[in-house]
């Protein structure tokens, strides 16, 4: 998903709403508030506060920024003192900061080298600004959606079925996310944002 994101491919993420609206309201149709709230109800009574189930998206709302974590190798000081990086994704070296960079900055960057989950956010190369955010039922999404979240048929396979199968994978412990229990989940559109 990094080289589709570097190529302009991906423009779309899904994640799931937790919690999960109760069961009971799977049914009904959300709405979102003014201020980004969206609001499932049992019922379409405005006046009944109780029958509601209300959740904001953790992962920000449109005009916010967000970054790409990804998996890379952080390389020595060269002669002059300069950082660089050498990113898996493409092979691209890039030079992060000069000569008196901070102890605490090495120990973030050293640590970098052990997952992407711990990549500073000062060493992302990839940020996005997202343009719109819904949500829907995770069967809801279209072959055009799956092309957006940065897969591409193959033959007689629709990028849809490359979607499925990733989803799933990544939710092998969390069966209640899996496609066919169709979740509700937040769709994130997205733009890349160039910095500086």
């Amino acid at each position: 998903m990094v080289r589709a994101s570097l190529e302009g491919r991906k423009t779309m993420t899904r994640r799931p709403v937790k919690p999960q609206p109760f069961s009971v309201l799977n049914n009904a149709l959300p709405f979102q508030t003014e201020d980004g709230r969206w609001i499932w109800r049992k019922d379409w009574n405005p006046i009944n506060e109780t029958n509601r189930f209300e959740i904001q998206c953790p992962y920000g709302e449109p005009g916010d920024r967000l970054w790409v974590r990804e998996m890379l190798i952080p390389m020595p000081h060269d002669n002059n003192g300069f950082l660089w990086a050498h990113y898996q994704t493409g092979g691209e070296q890039v030079l992060i900061g000069g000569p008196g960079i901070n102890d605490g900055v090495i120990w973030e960057w050293k640590q970098s080298y052990l997952s992407p989950r711990f990549m500073p956010h000062w060493a992302s190369r990839i940020t996005f600004e997202i343009v719109n955010v819904r949500v829907e039922r995770l069967q809801e999404m279209s072959e055009y959606d799956a092309i957006k979240e940065g897969f591409a048929p193959q033959g007689h396979s629709l990028a849809l079925a490359y979607f499925i199968e990733l989803w799933d994978s990544l939710y092998t412990k969390k069966p209640e996310y899996q496609w066919h229990v169709n979740p509700w989940v937040w769709v994130i559109e997205f733009e890349e944002r160039r910095e500086g």
